[in-house]
């Protein structure tokens, strides 16, 4: 028999039980739906934060070359433009983020392409509308990819520490 005569002690052992429940219950899901629940958890999290995303784009059609050297696309610029108005809309009158964050990206569509390919882009975007104040502020990331390209996409952008 164990006694336990410590609030510290009953939070240590509490903490370890509830840990080995979820790591159970996540045991029981599939890789998706592990990476559709780190989205959601992201998205209720407190002081989390929301913006509506569009189709991705690719890295991949981020830049070209000519005589003059690497260049974005004209293609690319047209998605960026695009995809900070939907943003913006979405986002509101709120500052940009400015201090540490981690963001789960529900993107809609079939997947299509490299996940890190889709993220920049995203990234930048968010930039551009002035969602994020710089994307150095994105400690980590999740991406889950949500199916059809009717799905609705978003950016669950969740507060890291004291904000």
């Amino acid at each position: 028999m164990c006694l336990v005569t410590s609030p510290s002690s009953i939070s240590r052992i509490a903490g370890a039980r509830t840990q080995e429940a979820a790591s159970l219950s996540l045991s029981l899901l599939s890789p998706e739906d592990v990476l559709r629940a780190a989205v959601m958890a992201l998205a209720s999290a407190t002081g989390a934060e929301r913006v509506t995303l569009g189709l991705p784009t690719s890295t991949n059609n981020t830049y070209a070359n000519s005589g003059d050297g690497r260049h974005k696309t004209s293609k690319y610029l047209v998605w960026r433009n695009s995809e900070a108005w939907t943003m913006r809309a979405s986002w509101g009158s709120r500052p940009a983020i400015a201090h540490p964050v981690v963001i789960g990206l529900a993107i809609p569509g079939p997947k299509r392409m490299d996940s890190d390919n889709a993220v920049k882009p995203y990234f930048d975007a968010m930039q551009d509308a002035r969602v994020l104040e710089d994307d150095k502020h994105v400690i980590g990331h999740v991406v889950w990819w949500c199916g059809s390209r009717e799905a609705l996409g978003f950016a669950a952008i969740a507060p890291v520490g004291e904000a």
